[in-house]
């Protein structure tokens, strides 16, 4: 539990590393008067909920008040404007930020635009028991966004409550990481059947599904890859970037940038894909001379691949959550795999907690 405590003039918070179990101390650049302990007690509400919820900062420059909502002090500021400054504080992609603009849009459609303490229970239930039924996949996503807004808002003094986190615990919903929603991961059977397909069908596209597969980066660090990125010498592959083709190249985040050893299949397979005389800025992977169109790929590719190998449909994604799974099922240690696969290892427990369950009850027995 985190708590405020005074150093000579100036607020500090002190709270415990979720990631590393240390104690930890927080400066949010405030000083020791009843207007900035108000503020401090806001920063510290966000702390805590973060920490709860999973989505701690451990570089805390989300929790610095210079970078907190310069929020209008007005009890009548409509949710029109709030969430524009909601959204400005988060370091996110321009899509993500039109896919959670987008969602707010429709709930100020469907409840009304007021300030965030005059929307109560039954507007949060209109909202989202019609998204629960008209969209049950984006669901989650949904809610997790309303959830995270209202605490935020919370965290500032602008509500009494979360009355978001109130709908979801009397729907008994959870949050995260429900279990009927949880991703089926491909099989081994089902692995070689979309790798046979795939070289019947689109065999230009086998080397960059192989290395998918193999690594289990995420689908715009694969296109993102150069020839600058790769070590043949030391078999070694950075990632440093993501791409997309409405964006262009996208700097990873801190933790997501990561060099990973590549086994022997995935070097050759790199290694007879490679010219030695392509400039070294050129993507590994191509279709028609250009970057990989991800949309096309899942939109075409991928999905007449499983068609063909007559499995149901899962994301591109679920690649990685498969590459994840095996590691941990051969017992590979989570921080290990962290590592490789560019999450904190807090969030690699939390999302394969349940992988996770079911080896430590296997190895217990004697």
């Amino acid at each position: 539990m985190a708590t405020i405590s005074k150093d000579k003039n100036s607020i500090r918070i002190h709270f415990t590393d979720p990631l590393t179990g240390r104690k930890r101390f927080l400066y949010p650049k405030l000083k020791w008067n009843a207007s900035d302990l108000k503020k401090a007690e806001g920063i510290l509400r966000i702390l805590e909920g973060d920490i709860a919820d999973g989505t701690f900062d451990p570089s805390l420059s989300k929790y610095k008040y210079k970078n907190q909502l310069k929020l209008r002090e007005e009890s009548n500021t409509p949710l029109s404007w709030l969430y524009g400054k909601y959204l400005s504080i988060m370091d996110i992609h321009p899509r993500t930020y039109r896919q959670k603009e987008y969602v707010i849009r429709n709930f100020i459609d469907e409840c009304g635009d007021k300030p965030p303490n005059r929307y109560d229970y039954n507007d949060i239930d209109l909202f989202l028991s019609k998204q629960l039924e008209k969209y049950p996949k984006s669901f989650n996503r949904k809610s997790n966004l309303l959830y995270d807004m209202f605490n935020y808002f919370w965290g500032c003094s602008l509500v009494d409550c979360n009355i978001v986190k109130i709908y979801l615990d009397k729907a008994y919903i959870k949050k995260k990481n429900n279990q009927k929603n949880r991703i089926k991961i491909f099989a081994d059977e089902e692995i070689n059947k979309i790798l046979a397909k795939c070289q019947e069908y689109y065999p230009e596209w086998l080397n960059f599904v192989n290395f998918l597969f193999s690594t289990g980066c995420r689908l715009g660090e694969a296109v993102a890859l150069q020839w600058q990125d790769v070590n043949f010498k030391t078999s070694e592959v950075t990632f440093n970037n993501t791409y997309d083709n409405e964006f262009g190249f996208n700097q990873a985040k801190a933790g997501n940038r990561r060099t990973i050893e590549l086994d022997n299949n995935t070097h050759n397979l790199l290694y007879w894909h490679y010219y030695s005389d392509t400039p070294v800025n050129q993507f590994v992977f191509k279709y028609h001379g250009k970057a990989i169109n991800t949309h096309y790929f899942r939109n075409k590719v991928w999905k007449d691949i499983l068609y063909q190998s007559k499995i149901t449909y899962r994301k591109p994604y679920t690649i990685r959550h498969t590459f994840i799974t095996n590691l941990l099922k051969k017992g590979i240690d989570p921080i290990t795999i962290s590592t490789v696969t560019g999450h904190t290892p807090n969030t690699l427990m939390k999302e394969y907690a349940h992988v996770l369950h079911k080896i430590s009850l296997k190895d217990l027995k004697p």
